[in-house]
């Protein structure tokens, strides 16, 4: 096991990318960057991290932030359920722990939106505590390194997984442990085609012995995403616009969109046709552009349709639901990811109406 950790070790040293959270043992600023590479790949995280940690540079100045201000700073990363649980465990540290970070694994792991994954990240590379931080890249490596055939989801391969790498572990160095098994699998043993003749523990890995990468980890199929058909009405008029706030529970949880119109299937329908409730003369509505998207998110394909339509004021009927709002408002608000792709792309900056 020493052989195996003085190798591993001797590889990160020479190969490790250079990542701001990895210069700190500042318990907050790793949460930070562990809660936003949750869901998000490490070259757009780094951006994010820094704007975080300079908003909100500690404790209180997140547990008192305004939530919308949280939200905006977070916008483009998706899954802001994340964003809404660091102020949530803001909040419980000012509370319980006196604006400090708790020292105990069990007390990290009782933050609201921290699983094991990230209470051992913290736990390890903050307090040097000997906690296996397994995320999606360990149990690749420790998959192979084992040839475990337990799907990779499962109870019963994490349990495997987490005595395995106990055993590895050097007691007085987890850190450096954790890092490194993140390392490999992020950068060597990756999903397609491992670098396995760069490995500085190939020899020891058993997938590798067998010649049966490919097959390792093994996965339970994925459940078919469900087809959704969004049709969002960009209105303009007079230098406003329209937004409406989603609600609090559900997909993209009180963000701010355009007025959509959703359906499961493709229903072909002009713009007009779906928006027509908002127009006291449908007819006297232009028709300025159109601009598709397709959005992957975890359980379901979106197929999006933006409509950007200018009328005069008097010919349009305000809705219940939704506010008026000057256009250079939209930049101060949160809004979902797919909108924040619709907005860059449209440049809505500098529209013009045509009517």
């Amino acid at each position: 096991m020493q052989r195996f950790f003085q190798r591993l070790w001797k590889w990160y040293g020479n190969h490790a990318r250079n990542l701001p959270w990895r210069d700190t043992s500042n318990p907050y600023q790793i949460w930070v960057s562990e809660v936003i590479l949750q869901q998000t790949r490490v070259a757009q995280g780094i951006d994010y991290y820094h704007n975080f940690i300079f908003t909100f540079p500690d404790i209180a100045s997140l547990a008192h932030a305004p939530e919308e201000k949280i939200l905006k700073i977070w916008q483009g990363l998706g899954y802001y359920s994340r964003a809404r649980n660091m102020q949530a465990a803001a909040r419980l540290m000012m509370d319980k722990y006196g604006g400090n970070f708790p020292v105990r694994y069990s007390e990290i792991a009782e933050l609201p939106g921290v699983g094991p994954y990230t209470a051992a990240a913290i736990a390890s590379f903050a307090f040097g505590l000997p906690y296996p931080a397994v995320d999606g890249n360990v149990k690749r490596v420790v998959a192979r390194l084992f040839a475990l055939h337990e799907p990779v989801q499962s109870a019963a391969f994490m349990q495997q997984a987490l005595a395995l790498l106990q055993e590895l572990m050097p007691g007085k160095r987890a850190a450096d442990f954790n890092q490194a098994m993140i390392e490999l699998g992020a950068t060597l043993c990756s999903p397609r085609n491992p670098a396995c003749d760069q490995c500085p523990v190939a020899e020891m890995c058993e997938a590798h012995r067998t010649g049966t990468t490919d097959r390792f980890p093994v996965t339970r199929p994925k459940k078919a995403a469900v087809k959704r058909y969004h049709d969002y009405l960009f209105l303009e008029s007079k230098g406003e616009t329209w937004l409406q706030k989603r609600p609090e529970m559900g997909i993209w949880a009180g963000l701010y969109e355009f007025p959509v119109h959703i359906l499961e299937y493709d229903a072909g329908l002009s713009p007009l046709e779906i928006f027509g409730n908002w127009f006291y003369n449908p007819g006297e509505a232009v028709v300025a552009d159109r601009t598709e998207f397709t959005h992957l998110l975890t359980h379901q394909t979106i197929f999006a349709r933006f409509w950007h339509l200018c009328s005069d004021r008097t010919n349009i009927v305000e809705q219940k639901n939704c506010t008026r709002i000057a256009m250079e408002e939209i930049e101060t608000l949160p809004v979902h990811r797919l909108m924040h792709k619709y907005l860059e792309k449209k440049d809505w900056r500098d529209s013009t109406e045509k009517q």
